[in-house]
This record gives C-alpha cells, structure tokens and sequence, in this order.
C-alpha cells in the first residue's frame, strides 16, 4: 500500500488513493485509518493525522526483510530491479537504510534509477516529529520537555560583549510511534537503530563557539518516551549596560530553537521548562567559582520565534523606493514579495505555519562584587584625592612644593583612569565609576589653580607691605635725622652758653659785686639775658633751631632736652634694623595694618571726587586679595572636603539611582 510511504512526495496521489480505499471499507483494511486521517484523504491533503497515523501503524522499513525490502522498491515503482541480484546480496532493512548508489547499482539498476532510490530511502528514513496524542483526535502541538543545569559561567567580557559557559540540557518527550530502543552517547547516536529515532537538534542562536562536550540519548519504547542530554560548553553574546557600573548586574542570555524548520510551532513546542544552578557555581567556603561576578538569579522563557520574516525584508528593501512605487525594485525584492505570497497568500496564518517555530531562552543574571572596586578603586582614588588638600597647610610662598604635590596626585589618577577604560567598552555616556575618577581629578587640579591663585594674592600684597614699610623707614629715618640735628647743635648752643657764663665771672672786678652779680645771675638761673656775639654764634644752625636762644641759663627741662632726643634718636634706628632682619618674618596684622596706613595717606587716594572712588575700588580689591592670601587656605581645608564628599553621594547615590 502506499499508505506507508506518504512521507514520500513523489507518492503523494497513491497514498491518498490507498487511503481513500480503506477509508471506504474499513472492515476489510489492513490499516484502519482515523477519522482525521480519512477527513484529511477526502479533501484530498496529507496533513498532521495521515502522517503520525502512518508512523504509528506502519511496519517501519528498518525492520524489513530481504522480501519486503523487494516489495517496497517495487511498490516505489523501480519496476527493473533484479530480483535474483537482489537475493544474492541479501538486502534486508538494515541493508537498505545505509545503501549506495553503487551498491544499487551492483543490484542491477540504471544510474539514475539507482540516484532516485537512495534519495526516496533518504526521505523515507527521515524521522518525523513525535506524536505525543495516542489519540489522534486533537490536532495539538507535540510538546518537549527541557530542564537546563548551569555549571560553569567564567570570561564575562564586557570588551568583546561576550561570556562563557558551560551547561547541560535535558530533553523529554513522548512519541507513540517509537520502536527504537538506543541507549548511546557522543558520535554512536548518529549510527544503527538511533538514527532512526527523533530527537532535538538545537540551533544556538547567539553562539559565537561552541563545542558539544558530552550527549547521551536514550529511549524506552514500552514508555514510547525518550531522553537527550547534551552537554555544551561554549561562547555566547550578550547585552550589556554600564550606566551603573560598578553596581550593575548582567542578563547573560543562551537562545535556542529547533534546526528543522518543519518542526515549526504548530507541531512542536518546549512545555515545560525549567532551570537551575548547580552547587558548584556558587563555590562555598574557600573558593570562588565566578571571577568579578556574583551569581544571582536565572530565569527561562519559550516563545515564538520567526526564522525568517520574509514581509519586514521586502519593508526594508523597498523603502528606498517607496516614493516611487511604479520603479523597478530589482529581482531581490521581487522574489521576496513573491516567496512572501506563496507563503502567506491572502493572510498571514499560513506564513506563520511555516517561519514560526519555539524558542528557548535562559537568563543568568549576575551581580559585579561591589567590594572589589570600592576597595581598589573607589577608596584608593578618594584617598589620593584626599592628600591632594594637604597643600592647604603648606605656606603660600611655597608654590613649587604645592604644585608638585597636586600635579603627582594627578598623574596617580590617570593610571586608575586608563585602567577602567581599558576594563570597559567605549561608551557615549559616563559610568557612575567614570563620573567619580572625572570629578576626583577635577578636584586635585582645583587644589592646584587654588594653590596659584593663593601664591598670586599672596605676593600682590607682600609688595604692597613692603612698600608701605619703605615708606614708613624712610618717614622714621627723616624724622631721626631732624632730631639728632637738633640734639647737636642744642649740645654747642650749651656749651657757648657756659663759656659765656664764665668768662663774664672771670672778667669782673674781683670784688663782691662782681661776685654777687655773678651769683645772683647764676641763682636766679635764666631771669636775666645772655647775649653773645655774632661771630660767636653757630655758623650754619639748621632752620628747626632758633638762633634767637638767648637765656641768662637753661632751666632744668633745656637741659635735659638734648640728652632726651639724643636717647629717642637711636630708638628709630633699632627699630628700622629689625625691621630689615624680620622682613620675610612679619606679622600678618601689621601688613594689614601697614596697608591700612598705606591707603589713608593722602597721596596714596588722591583729592576728591572721581579719586574717592578709585580709592574705595583699591580698597575693595585690597580686602579681597588679602582674604586670598590670608584665609582662602583656612576655608578650603573645610570646604573642599564638604564639597568632595557631596559629589560622591550624588554620584553613587542620586545619579546611579536615576540611572
């Protein structure tokens, strides 16, 4: 009958013409055919029911002997076969199923009829998709059972996008039809009677390598269930996000579906499925299983999948030219608008029916060890960035020194930033990590521009006090020349006035009165005038003495005058020569105040008016340089830290959560 060989195209009409024979008189079949399966032979198509009905019902030709195995070339329609040949090579099923053009040819047969035989052995072999319906009465996809176990995951390389893993997958499933008993691993389940039995062919959707370490398939007809396990260990792809790195987590996504694009989603689907890690990827106690990644969760889905959308091709390929739609589109888009109508027709169902089939898909997320960057990252940068404010408390005038301590800050955090870009991708947008080392760097190099612009005002204000010191030691030296001037010629004025003195008591009569006018002049001490001559007095006397100092005698105040200005004259000396030895160790408060003195001279403002405020405008620009140069340095060693420690709450905290 060619009921048994519908999987055969060339015999599509005998098989509906057999089958019409024993749909019309079932109490006399061989094969009693279902009602689908009859429903299916009058309307004139070989579907699900006739089909599966044939697997189930059939002898399968593996099993043939060397009589059936002659009847079934004859009923293939080889009419020329040499059945004395044919016994004498003793082809049985098993013969058949491995046979060659040139063993068919050695049977007697021509080269082409030979050629056609193998092939329609070749579709006549192939095994179908299970029947998992002992029934036959609902037309329902057969199901397969899928149970992943996740052993290894290790190389997550976020530069090339990528991970590796090593798992295994459990397949189960029903068939009604089995009659293969296989219990064979590796390469034997292609060879003997496990060729025939059905079984999984995943495609690795996002598989850049792989490699099956193990397989093992087995089967037990009197359950009519089977069980494949594959072991993979590959290269996959990924997705990958860094908008929160370093407290990020990666979905690390294996898909797969059926290779065969016969076993679409009407026929066969995964249901259920589940998956798991094994107890060895978590490690335990000494070990570590995951370099840089912690192991979280893992979740597995199934859902269609078109394995070709022949519609959103020809979208794309004529979207150059949808502003011309009477313009040749060129053979490509032609022949997919015209496999897209053989396909779908008038609707889409049957388009689905054909490119849909069931994907499966396990995500492994995991979590980055937060620690290790915040340990050998985070901590490390924050405390360089840190030491980066001990310029603060080096004196201003001492640029070099702050600068070098800033600048070598700057360079150790160069290196941690060349390391994390060599550990990420290239991005458009900043990481939370990137953020922090950019804003780190920012600060040292503000310590910096602050450390100049405190040596700056620093030294704008030491030249404005050493010019206002000038001032003041030339003002002091003035003024103690003018007194020491003084001194000296107060010192002769005295001088001539005793030798006056004495030589009028020297030149006197002798006598009493002479001597009692002397007294009494000397006693009444200055009542009377002394007079001297003109030739007598001091030659050239400064302008400040008055030459006119004409006194019986000085009292007790003129002639302690001199001795009390020449002691005040060497005290603005003492206090210039110090000043000269402390000049680079002066008070702030008496720079200030000299620069105060500075700005209140008259010459230093001008008049009025337009003067005045210039004045008040240096006075101003004062105040803030000596703010600079004096306090700045109090105020940074503060704020700096506050404002450090302010970005980095907002960098890992506001912004990471808004990310």
């Amino acid at each position: 009958s060619y009921v048994c060989l519908c999987a055969v195209e060339e015999y599509a009409s005998g098989c509906l013409t057999d089958a019409n024979k024993l749909c019309a008189n079932p109490a006399k079949a061989a094969i009693r055919l279902s009602e689908g399966s009859c429903a299916e032979a009058a309307a004139g198509t070989i579907g699900y029911f006739i089909l599966h009905e044939v697997d189930v019902k059939c002898k399968h030709p593996y099993t043939y002997n060397e009589y059936e195995v002659y009847n079934l070339i004859k009923t293939l329609g080889f009419k020329h076969v040499d059945e004395h040949k044919l016994n004498q090579s003793d082809v049985d099923g098993k013969v058949l199923f491995g046979l060659t053009v040139e063993q068919a040819e050695h049977m007697g047969m021509s080269l082409g009829s030979a050629r056609h035989l193998v092939d329609d052995l070749q579709q006549l072999f192939n095994p179908h998709v299970p029947v998992g319906d002992p029934d036959l009465k609902i037309h329902e996809p057969s199901t397969v059972s899928v149970a992943v176990i996740i052993h290894e995951i290790h190389d997550v390389d976020e530069i090339d996008f990528s991970f590796q893993t090593k798992f295994t997958v459990y397949f189960t499933w029903t068939d009604i039809s089995m009659w293969v008993q296989c219990d064979e691993h590796g390469e034997d389940i292609e060879h003997g009677l496990c060729a025939f039995l059905w079984r999984p062919k995943p495609t690795w959707a996002n598989a850049r390598e792989v490699r099956i370490v193990d397989q093992r398939l087995q089967s037990f007809p009197k359950l009519s269930k089977a069980l494949l396990e594959i072991t993979v260990d590959g290269k996959f792809s990924a997705r990958m996000s860094f908008h929160q790195f370093p407290n990020d987590y990666k979905d690390l996504d294996v898909e797969f579906w059926l290779s065969a694009l016969a076993e679409n989603r009407n026929e066969l689907i995964f249901h259920p499925v589940v998956a798991t890690f094994s107890d060895a990827i978590f490690g335990g106690g000494d070990f570590d299983a995951l370099s840089g990644w912690n192991p979280t969760s893992i979740g597995i889905s199934e859902a269609k999948h078109t394995v070709l959308e022949l519609s959103d091709l020809a979208t794309a390929a004529t979207a150059a030219d949808s502003k011309d739609p009477a313009k040749d589109q060129g053979a490509f888009v032609n022949l997919l608008n015209e496999i897209h109508g053989l396909q779908g027709g008038a609707g889409k169902g049957q388009s689905d029916t054909v490119n849909v089939v069931s994907r499966l898909k396990f995500t492994m997320r995991v979590g980055r060890t937060v620690r290790f960057y915040m340990l050998n990252y985070v901590l490390i940068v924050g405390t360089l960035t840190g030491m980066s404010w001990v310029v603060f408390v080096i004196p201003a005038n001492q640029l070099s020194n702050r600068c070098t301590i800033s600048l070598t800050l700057i360079l150790a955090l160069n290196v941690f930033q060349l390391i994390i870009n060599d550990s990420t991708p290239k991005t458009n947008y900043l990481s939370p990590m990137h953020e922090f080392i950019i804003s780190s760097t920012f600060f040292v190099v503000l310590s910096a521009l602050q450390s100049v612009m405190v040596h700056i005002a620093y030294q704008r204000v030491a030249v404005k006090a050493a010019v206002v010191r000038r001032f003041r030691n030339v003002a002091d030296a003035n003024a103690s020349a003018r007194t020491m001037v003084v001194g000296t010629w107060s010192a002769k004025l005295d001088n001539l006035r005793r030798r006056r003195v004495s030589a009028a008591a020297a030149d006197g009569d002798g006598n009493g009165n002479g001597a009692g006018q002397g007294g009494g002049g000397a006693a009444e001490g200055g009542a009377g005038v002394v007079t001297y001559d003109e030739e007598e007095a001091p030659a050239s006397a400064p302008d400040t003495l008055d030459t006119t100092h004409r006194v019986n005698g000085f009292s007790e105040k003129s002639a302690k005058a001199p001795i009390a200005i020449k002691a005040g004259a060497a005290a603005p000396q003492q206090q210039r020569q110090q000043g000269e030895e402390e000049d680079t160790e002066e008070d702030d408060d008496d720079d200030e105040k000299d620069e105060d003195d500075f700005s209140k001279k008259p010459g230093a403002g001008g008049g009025s008016g337009e003067g005045d405020d210039k004045t008040r405008r240096v006075s101003l620009v004062d105040k803030i340089e000596r703010w600079i140069a004096y306090r700045m340095d109090t105020v940074s060693v503060a704020g700096f830290p506050v404002a450090y420690t302010i970005n980095m709450c907002y960098i890992f905290m506001v912004d990471h959560g808004r990310k």
